[in-house]
């Protein structure tokens, strides 16, 4: 994807720009759906209609049978799902994978001191998750498990069903954060419907500041905000109808088969790295990934600097998660797949607009990059 100022962006697992349709839907509801969606005059209604008519919408993209409540963002709606499990469920003990995103892991002092046991369970070396260690933690009664669909920093595609199906046999209830995987692949469900699940917009084109949170029927949801009646009495706050209608239109944008042709480019683009770097080493690469995340650490070499070369040479790549600390810390994921990686990673992950002549160029200039590092 090239930006405006001729730069190449290859980061898209941080954020992505809005898409021509979010952008279009948006503009129409700042236009035609600004009333207040709680007022009871004919423009409010129409902005009530615009609102569920979005909710709508990406219920029927997820596929689930349930509800959908719109959050601030997907850490809202992580916080949402298991501050709730945890509140409700009378276990007191949450069972969570070791590389959830922040915004679970960052919970677990919170539910510790409110009483709340939290158990962790790691990954195997090609980075899904260790699902025998669950099953025997699943022994004793547990209140909720966590497990995300896809990882942000290594791409790989966690064993969601199985785990649903385990959680099932326990009496347990199960929450996964799809929002690095929703739109990008088919979620890898099986058909079995989880409890909760979060999803954000603008990982998929939409605009940021927008989230939402799925449930099923009869799973208990407590307000984290209170103080009024809007999202069916369970997040207080005037709702943002435009970015709702621009999440819709994004996630109606998305087209699975699309996007898993970057699997081509992406595959292209390590074996180019190989050529440059032959002991390059790509984490999680022998299990089923997103197919535009490619995660790979240079022996020897801080990927740090090669970031900051590439972008000098304007080719702009993560190395790691952003909510990470940008990159402070080698990313915990490595130490469970128990990865001695002496250096930090870079995280390349392409978008639809993302061209094999981008990549090339990318090439080359890593190539450069390495040889000043």
């Amino acid at each position: 994807m090239r930006l405006h100022d001729g730069a190449v962006y290859l980061d898209a697992n941080a954020t992505v720009p809005q898409c021509r349709e979010a952008l279009e839907a948006m503009l129409e509801a700042e236009n035609r759906s600004f009333a207040n969606p709680s007022a009871p005059y004919p423009a409010g209604k129409k902005s009530r209609e615009t609102l569920d008519s979005a909710r709508a919408s990406i219920l029927s993209k997820l596929g689930l049978e349930g509800r959908l409540v719109f959050t601030g963002s997907g850490t809202e709606a992580n916080h949402l799902a298991i501050l709730s499990a945890a509140a409700v469920r009378p276990e007191k003990r949450v069972l969570m994978s070791a590389i959830e995103h922040p915004s679970c892991l960052g919970l677990i002092e919170k539910l510790r001191g409110s009483g709340v046991k939290t158990e962790l369970f790691g990954i195997d070396v090609d980075g899904t998750a260790d699902l025998s260690r669950l099953g025997t933690l699943l022994e004793e009664p547990a209140s909720l498990v966590v497990l995300m669909c896809a990882h942000n920093e290594t791409g790989v595609v966690q064993p969601v069903a199985r785990a649903l199906e385990m959680c099932r046999g326990s009496g347990v209830q199960f929450h996964t954060d799809a929002v690095q995987a929703f739109g990008k692949i088919r979620l890898p469900l099986s058909g079995g419907c989880p409890d909760t699940l979060s999803i954000a917009a603008h990982k998929i084109g939409g605009p940021k500041g927008i989230g939402a949170l799925f449930f099923r029927e009869g799973t208990e949801i407590i307000p984290m905000l209170s103080g009024g009646g809007q999202e069916g009495g369970l997040r207080a706050s005037t709702e943002a109808v435009p970015l709702a209608a621009a999440f819709a239109a994004a996630a109606e944008a998305a087209d699975h088969g699309m996007f898993g042709t970057l699997a081509e480019i992406r595959d292209m683009m390590e074996e180019g790295i190989r050529d440059i770097a032959p002991d390059a080493d790509f984490h999680g690469k022998s299990a089923p990934r997103l197919p535009n995340t490619s995660f790979f650490s240079l022996p020897g070499i801080d990927g740090r600097k090669v970031q900051q070369e590439l972008a000098a040479r304007g080719f702009f790549v993560g190395t790691g998660s952003a909510c990470h600390g940008a990159g402070s810390e080698i990313p915990a994921v490595l130490v469970e797949m128990k990865r001695p990686a002496a250096s930090f990673p870079l995280r390349v992950s392409i978008s639809r607009q993302t061209t094999g002549k981008e990549i090339e160029g990318f090439l080359e200039a890593l190539a450069e990059a390495i040889k000043v590092v």
